[in-house]
């Protein structure tokens, strides 16, 4: 496997500001969808290594902070955003390399609101888009949208899908199968009580193939991938809220098998393809109202290999997960644990371990840890505002040799002796649950 760049970012203002879509950009950097300097529509552009290259809001669309924007590369190098703004009305943004508006389009502006949630490219430049419209009845949640549009946001045509049940439907997620370039479509669709799991097939020109609800499954669609097999893995939301879900569908859409991972604890996942694999990301419940960002890498039996998280003392939350060109993965979401003040865009981005190595990880302040005196001469305190936990320190010298390691590190606060190393600047790096946290340390006489 060849060198990886991994990192962990923070992207941000002092007012809140969300992460919700990320794709990989031809140029081997990435593009964020956010929710931006409290509530405008933006684009975060980074290089390779997560550095900021320009951040782009557009006043003109004030967001609906509750659901947030999507964003991909469109084969021309320019961008599509899809979400759901202030004013009730769904919209698509077109802009170009460098952030520019090309076009936007809205839908009508419904008294309720309108979102849009996900947006493709088909092999001929065509955009399709799902989402909902909200109807403001007392017994009927919402009415589905599917269009398909050209490349410069004119619709070809408008699909009314049906939803099975008297209170509507939602979708969520569209997939182009990679055997035959048809659609698959995903959601849920809400009964008198929790919403059942649904997936539909439908052929380019919109016409149904198949139509697949399941009644006996509480769950909320919003990942499907095609399988080795012509068939399809979907996860999303239990609403049993339980495990993390995994449902394995033929290529008739007749549901196989459905598998739970209690561990993961997951409020939201996506799932994409790896190299002899599946990744599957979502946020972890870790306290009573924290989150952290995980990542779970399972066999082609669909068992778990390895799992990771990512963030913070305070909580984290998930937007999106992509496989990577080298193997890796990048996940976006939001977080309180650090950044520039109240939730900032949070961009992750691991080996194909499911590791951040190398110097881009949090900052020690940043993770709510304190290390007192530094520089120091004899020892010094490192304090947590949590519990350490079975951690790891480990300290590095100028020459990146290691020249000290503590396994085991339990409660609040433990003392660093310098015992026999010379002075000069260090590298303290503590792990523990799979996050690292870093700080310069500095002995002197």
């Amino acid at each position: 496997m060849q060198a990886q760049i991994t990192f962990q970012k923070t992207y941000g203002t002092p007012k809140n500001d969300w992460g919700y879509g990320v794709t990989q950009t031809f140029d081997g950097g990435y593009a964020l969808a956010s929710v931006y300097d409290s509530n405008k529509i933006a684009i975060i552009k980074t290089d390779s290594i997560g550095d900021t290259t320009w951040v782009k809001m557009y006043p003109y669309l004030i967001a609906n902070i509750n659901w947030g924007d999507f964003i991909i590369q469109t084969s021309d190098s320019n961008y599509v955003l899809v979400g759901g703004a202030a004013d009730s009305s769904g919209f698509m943004l077109k802009v170009n390399s460098i952030g520019d508006t090309l076009w936007l389009k809205k839908l009508p502006n419904n008294t309720y609101m309108n979102i849009l949630h996900k947006v493709i490219e088909d092999k001929f430049g065509n955009l399709i888009v799902v989402g909902e419209t909200y109807v403001g009845k007392p017994t009927v949640c919402c009415a589905p949208i599917m269009f398909k549009a050209d490349h410069l946001g004119n619709t070809i045509w408008s699909l009314p899908i049906n939803c099975p049940y008297p209170t509507g439907c939602r979708l969520q997620e569209v997939y182009i199968d990679k055997f035959d370039g048809n659609y698959l479509v995903t959601g849920d669709a809400p009964a008198y009580g929790p919403p059942v799991l649904r997936l539909v097939k439908l052929d380019t020109a919109g016409k149904y193939i198949w139509n697949s609800v399941f009644t006996s499954i509480s769950a909320s669609i919003s990942s499907v991938i095609s399988t080795r097999d012509s068939g399809y893995l979907c996860t999303g939301e239990s609403w049993t809220y339980d495990s993390l879900p995994l449902y394995k569908i033929d290529k008739k859409g007749n549901l196989k098998f459905y598998k739970g991972y209690p561990d993961s604890n997951s409020s939201a996942s996506v799932i994409d393809t790896t190299t002899g694999g599946y990744l599957i990301a979502g946020q972890k419940h870790i306290y009573s109202t924290n989150y952290d960002l995980f990542l779970s890498k399972l066999d082609t039996n669909y068992n778990v290999l390895w799992n990771a998280s990512f963030g913070g003392s305070n909580t984290e939350q998930f937007g999106y997960m992509k496989a990577t060109s080298d193997g890796g993965a990048v996940l976006v979401g939001s977080t309180n644990s650090f950044g520039a003040g109240e939730y900032d865009a949070y961009l992750v981005k691991t080996n194909y371990k499911g590791l951040i190595t190398g110097q881009n990880v949090i900052s020690v302040a940043q993770n709510g840890i304190s290390i007192s005196p530094n520089p120091f001469s004899q020892k010094t305190i490192i304090k947590t505002e949590k519990n350490f936990s079975n951690a790891t320190l480990t300290l590095y010298n100028s020459l990146g040799q290691v020249v000290r390691t503590l396994n085991g590190i339990t409660g609040k606060e433990f003392a660093l002796n310098r015992g026999n190393l010379p002075p000069g600047i260090y590298l303290l790096r503590i792990t523990q649950e799979g996050k690292v946290a870093s700080s310069k340390l500095i002995i002197e006489d």
